[in-house]
């Protein structure tokens, strides 16, 4: 089997995560972990307290985090971001953009 799966942590790894948001990460992330659902980092563990990472069954992170109390969502979990990690900036931004993408921020990290 010739498949590898590069969940975005390692080294050189090029893909980030998903995200997705709810109106309540405690109790949206318990009901997951009910299911089922295994959790890199839980809601209430730190760095970062009140988002958690779910791992897909790939082991790809999936970001939950609480939405702003003014969305307009009655579903628990709506789609909110994706990360990437890319190389050249300069020629990868104009192919998503040309997706109709658009860049919301960027972090510059060294090489």
């Amino acid at each position: 089997d010739a498949f590898k799966v590069h969940p975005g942590e390692q080294d050189k790894d090029g893909y980030g995560h998903v995200g997705f948001n709810c109106t309540d990460p405690v109790a949206s992330c318990a009901g997951l972990e009910a299911k089922g659902v295994v959790f890199k980092k839980k809601v209430d563990e730190e760095p970062m307290k009140g988002m958690a990472f779910a791992l897909d069954p790939d082991g790809y992170c999936v970001e939950v985090v609480k939405r702003s109390a003014n969305a307009p969502f009655s579903n628990e979990f709506n789609f909110s971001q994706t990360m990437l990690r890319i190389k050249d900036p300069s020629k990868t931004l104009p192919f998503y953009e040309r997706l109709g993408l658009t860049c919301v921020r960027q972090k510059p990290t060294s090489a």
